[in-house]
């Protein structure tokens, strides 16, 4: 009897936390639905900007340390997202950009990573730097780029590069702890911290 009435319960909960994940579904949905844009529109312009003020209202508001802005592809975005910030809180903010080989190298405008970071640095960034999309080797391209601007504290976090499918498994050709402690000293050595 004691066995049927704690399974019992632990169905209750179980259903009470299905109950919860389909709202939070159904919220996250919504919000992803809410952040497709066009930056040519002035109205999308207004409607991301509501979105970052939000989120940045919020974040303050349960005392976070500072803000990190990562992973943005887009200076137009990054932009708005940082004016934001700086408008509810005074709190320090990383500044990271990622930089896809497709979204710079191939277009040969190897400047691109200098001109965001003084572009970032303009706009007031505490900490600037980039994260994601390429390996550790190719990020320390793009902090060379950054580091040319005088005066810039640095960040940088890669990711494991591009995974190729060999065998019937991804494997991840530059993950060894090694690979990645040679990055941190050649990131280091480039002024990020």
């Amino acid at each position: 009897a004691h066995r049927a009435a704690h399974l019992g319960d632990v169905l209750a909960h179980d259903e009470d936390v299905l109950v919860l994940a389909h709202r939070a579904r159904e919220r996250i949905a919504n919000g992803l639905a809410a952040l497709s844009y066009d930056p040519t529109e002035s109205d999308s312009e207004d409607a991301v900007r509501a979105l970052f003020r939000e989120q940045a209202h919020a974040l303050d508001a349960r005392g976070v340390d500072f803000f990190i802005l990562e992973t943005f592809v887009s200076l137009w975005e990054i932009r708005i997202a940082l004016e934001e910030v700086r408008a509810v809180s005074g709190l320090p903010v990383v500044a990271s950009m990622t930089f896809p080989g497709d979204a710079w190298e191939e277009k040969e405008d190897t400047g691109w990573p200098e001109k965001a970071a003084r572009r970032l640095a303009d706009l007031g960034a505490d900490v600037i730097g980039s994260n994601c999309s390429v390996d550790p080797e190719d990020l320390l391209t793009v902090l060379d780029g950054m580091a040319s601007v005088p005066g810039l504290r640095l960040f940088a976090a890669p990711n494991t590069g591009v995974p190729r499918y060999v065998g019937g498994r991804f494997i991840y050709p530059n993950s060894a702890p090694e690979y990645f402690a040679w990055f941190a000293r050649e990131a280091a050595r480039r002024g990020a911290r």
